[in-house]
């Protein structure tokens, strides 16, 4: 196997999800309506990890956090063993939420770094760097992104990028420096060609859904957030859009307007699934994973002058809990 500093290229590649207790390599194109059991499975595995970086982090005692990054270690080596992109594959594969469960994967590495043996953390390069080569597929020309499904794909494309950049960075691999800052200016680029004067992102503009809007600035947000950390804060610029697009849900969360989900959507999937669907309104209690309070979590760290966000994430925070 080659180390990932003596790979260079970010080459187009097709693309595996693996799943190490069975070994077994699924290409993501051959899913079929219902046979979702596998997926489920790979986002457990991510979900455990996650599990395990915030134990990590909130152990005091040393023995507890040896035994926890064992264990994280352990996923890491399985998934980096059993992740072997064929030539064979389908292209174009690779979608948001498998794009989730890597970024999952790699925050939990670089939470635990310095409790992994150096075999675990060599691991988490080769996974980081093989998985950030594949995911060139969706680094898609800004002008290409007017359909709703390649612009999820280019959000969580673009955290994918900052959290393998981060591992890379952590493992002193060169080109995890240049990942970041190819990440960190197609940002910048995004966030000026996505959000408009009023908040809106190309994903409501099209679809007409706030679920969209919050599955897409999720990912945005956690990216900035990471490239903060490796030391590509935003600009002004940035800042600003990033304000607009969360201050956008502010009258949806507050209960001011309504959003029927899909109603005058331009996409043609969704004109087409609205065929054999009743359209509803967006309920914040009843979106998954609790999007819309971690996007604001997020948003209260990045945007602390934004005074409203605390307000608006209590009352999000009632939602889910109610």
């Amino acid at each position: 196997m080659k180390n990932a500093s003596e790979t260079n290229d970010y080459s187009n590649l097709d693309h595996f999800v693996p799943h190490p207790s069975n070994d077994i390599l699924v290409p993501i194109a051959d899913r079929k309506s219902g046979e979702n059991k596998k997926t489920e499975a790979w986002d457990q595995d991510s979900s455990d990890c996650e599990k395990l970086a915030t134990k990590y982090e909130q152990a005091t005692d040393a023995v507890v956090k040896e035994e926890v990054a064992a264990k994280l270690g352990q996923y890491l080596t399985e998934w980096e063993a059993a992740y072997k992109p064929s030539n064979d594959a389908v292209k174009n594969s690779y979608l948001p939420l498998d794009q989730k469960i890597f970024v999952k994967m790699f925050n939990a590495a670089t939470v635990t770094w310095k409790g992994l043996t150096t075999e675990e953390q060599q691991s988490a390069i080769e996974l980081a760097d093989r998985t950030a080569r594949l995911d060139q597929n969706w680094w898609l020309p800004l002008e290409n992104l007017t359909e709703g499904l390649q612009n999820n794909r280019y959000c969580h494309s673009l955290n994918l990028r900052a959290s393998a950049a981060a591992v890379l960075e952590l493992g002193g691999i060169a080109k995890g420096t240049k990942l970041a800052f190819d990440t960190d200016r197609d940002l910048s680029e995004y966030l000026a060609t996505s959000v408009d004067d009023t908040g809106a992102t190309i994903d409501f503009r099209e679809r007409q859904s706030l679920h969209y809007q919050v599955f897409g600035l999720q990912p945005l947000f956690e990216a900035a957030e990471t490239l903060e950390q490796l030391g590509f804060p935003r600009t002004t610029e940035d800042r600003q859009h990033l304000a607009d697009a969360v201050r956008f849900l502010e009258s949806y969360i507050k209960g001011d307007q309504v959003n029927i989900e899909f109603k005058g959507t331009l996409n043609p999937r969704d004109i087409a699934r609205n065929k054999d669907t009743a359209l509803k309104p967006y309920q914040i209690q009843n979106q998954p994973n609790n999007e819309l309070k971690h996007l604001l979590e997020i948003s209260a760290r990045i945007l602390p002058n934004e005074a409203w966000i605390p307000n608006s994430l209590a009352v999000v925070t009632t939602k889910y809990e109610a």
